[in-house]
Order: structure tokens, then sequence, then C-alpha cells
């Protein structure tokens, strides 16, 4: 059966084709580096460095397999019932690279994220380093180590995993997360002189934007209906079995997250080194017992 072979030599032998398309590959990479250079000079942003130098990778690739392609396969015509055929057996066997492939393109078009957000997804979390056809990258966060910072290893993640697991994104749709201190005084403490302490201490240390910016956020991201939220620093009370409990809420930069808990933390310590009538309730237990039975415990020896 011919499937149209003659045709698919033409323009020359396989030799002359081999040539001419390692001269188009050659052509292109130094078209590329030269066009790297100028990238390099005109930006210096890391981001958008990144995301252009990213977008040539893609178009230098496309234009390859569109010369290449043409070279080589001009003029097949009865062939084309057969790679058809062959395509659709390929989509199957290939059902995984392509759902990566899918994602990848949902990642460009909808950006739930990209490259410099922190994000979470299917229980890892990390910093996005890198998006490409088939997967992205994180510099892990979390696991072993405190207050979601890096654990120093890379994790590879199918773009494919994006239509089955939730993504929890850190940076969006507002620069902060809310970050939370719980502490407990007892019940004899001076609770109004505490949690005024506690407040001055969240503003000094905490970070809080004006209603312009809040609005500033919410323009940048109208495809959500956000509630424009306050973010000055709050301090809550109730009760525990233990004494009168506290809690600190504040806003922080995703990344400062354990420096600023740490300021808090030394800042009422100190302040506390300063006023005796602040301390802090911790488990106890008092034993009572009636007179007989006191003077009997006193004086019993231990059995061995």
């Amino acid at each position: 059966m011919d499937f149209g072979l003659s045709s698919f030599l033409v323009e020359g032998s396989v030799q002359y084709k081999v040539g001419v398309s390692l001269l188009i590959i050659t052509l292109f990479l130094i078209l590329r580096k030269g066009l790297k250079l100028f990238i390099d000079k005109k930006l210096k942003n890391k981001r958008s460095h990144y995301h252009v130098q990213r977008i040539l990778d893609y178009f230098f690739w496309f234009l390859k397999i569109i010369f290449i392609g043409r070279l080589w396969f001009k003029g097949l015509g009865p062939l084309s019932t057969f790679f058809g055929l062959a395509t659709a057996g390929l989509a199957v066997s290939l059902k995984d690279p392509l759902l990566n492939l899918i994602g990848w393109l949902t990642i460009i078009w909808k950006h739930p994220f990209s490259v410099g957000d922190r994000i979470e997804i299917n229980g890892i979390k990390g910093d996005v380093v890198d998006i490409n056809i088939f997967e992205f990258t994180l510099m892990e966060i979390g696991e072993w180590v405190d207050a979601d910072q890096g654990t120093g290893r890379v994790v590879y993640i199918p773009n494919a995993s994006i239509f089955v697991n939730a993504q929890r994104n850190y940076d969006r749709p507002y620069p902060y997360i809310w970050d939370e201190l719980t502490l407990t005084l007892t019940f004899k403490a001076p609770w109004k002189k505490a949690k005024s302490l506690f407040e001055r201490i969240l503003l000094k240390n905490s970070t809080s934007y004006t209603r312009e910016e809040l609005r500033r956020f919410e323009k940048q991201n109208e495809n959500f209906l956000l509630p424009l939220e306050d973010t000055a620093p709050k301090v809550f009370i109730s009760f525990n079995e233990k004494g009168i409990q506290f809690t600190l809420r504040y806003v922080t930069d995703p990344r400062k997250r354990r420096l600023t808990h740490q300021k808090i933390v030394e800042e009422i310590l100190e302040a506390f080194e300063v006023h005796d009538d602040l301390s802090f309730a911790f488990p106890s237990q008092n034993l009572i017992f009636p007179k007989e039975e006191k003077k009997k415990a006193y004086y019993s020896s231990p059995t061995l």
C-alpha cells in the first residue's frame, strides 16, 4: 500500500533535509542568544526577566517545529489519514503528558499562581520557582521546619495536579496573611493593662494597610468578590481552665511570619520583666487534705 512515501521526500534527499534542519536550529539558537543578551541588559526586574525569557523559549520552540515540520512533511497528502489515527493512539497512550500540557495552558491563561508566589497544593507548601510545559517547581517550606521556613528541598509537581487538588495562595488576593499568638495570664492579672500593652506591641511590630491600599488590591483582583477588611491588629479575650486567654491577631508578610512572631514574643517577655503584676498562667494542681490525713501523710514512711 502506498502511503505517499514518495512525496515525503520532496525537496531533496533525507541528507538535504537533515542539513537544512540543523541550519534552522543553529540560526534560531544564535537569534535566541542575541535576544537573551538584549533582555539581560534591559530587564533588571528578576520576575519580569524570568517571564520574558520563558515566553522567548516557547516562541522559538514553536518556530522550530513549524519550519522543520514544513520542511519534512511538505506534500504529505495520503499520509494524513495514517497520522490522524496515529495521533488518536498517542492521545490515549500519552494521556498524562497531555493533561500536564493542558494544565500548563490553564496556569498560563487563568494565573492561579505565578513564579514567585507561595502556594500549598496537596499538602506541599513552597515558593514557585519555575513553571514549564509538564511541571512546576516549588522551593519547599514547612515539613519538619516550623513557621513556613525553607527545608532546602525542591519539589517537582505535575501540572495536571491543579485539576484534582485545591491550591492555596499565600500572595493572592492580598500580599499578607493573618497570624495569631495565644497567651494565658493568671486570673488575678490586670487584664485591661495587659490588653493595652499587647495592642501597643502589635502596632509597633505588625504591618497594617490603608483603605486606599486595600482598594488597590481589590482592583487588581476584580475576578473576586473581596470584602474590604480592617487590617489593624486586634486583641481578643476569653477564659480557659488556666486563666485569662488573650489572642493576638495581626497581619504579616508570608515570608516574614516567623521574624514578626519572634519580635512580638521578645517584646512581651521584656515587658513582663518590668511589670511584676503580669504573669503567665500554667497548669497547676492543689491537693487539700483533711487535718488527720495530712498528719498521717506527713509521718508515714514510703513502703519498699
